[in-house]
């Protein structure tokens, strides 16, 4: 059974298991982005929606993912690591900080 949150349950299909089984099945139960096989966390395989909406279950828009590439792609966008990357950022944002140091 697919671990789903309870707070965001009521977003997927009722047959979300069965899809998911699916798609993994497809994948040869492979991660399709690094090519590990289903094992242990966190190698567990997952099914990703390409377009993060969990209502479009198109065969296309779903991807069988291991936890570790799963979860690098759901943070979409690279954190800033450095001063200046957080500046860069809020600059870029065309918002006016100060920082105080």
């Amino acid at each position: 059974m697919t671990r789903i949150p309870g707070y965001q349950r009521h977003l997927y299909p009722n047959d979300w298991d069965e899809i998911a089984k699916r798609i993994k099945a497809k994948a040869h139960w492979c991660c399709e982005a690094c090519g590990v096989s289903n094992g242990p966390a966190p190698f567990v395989l997952t099914v990703h929606h390409i377009d993060f909406n969990p209502q479009n279950n198109e065969d296309d828009n779903l991807i069988a993912l291991c936890q570790r590439c799963h979860l690098k792609i759901q943070a979409r966008i690279p954190q800033p690591r450095t001063r200046l990357e957080v500046i860069q950022r809020l600059r870029q944002q065309g918002r006016q900080y100060r920082l105080r140091f």
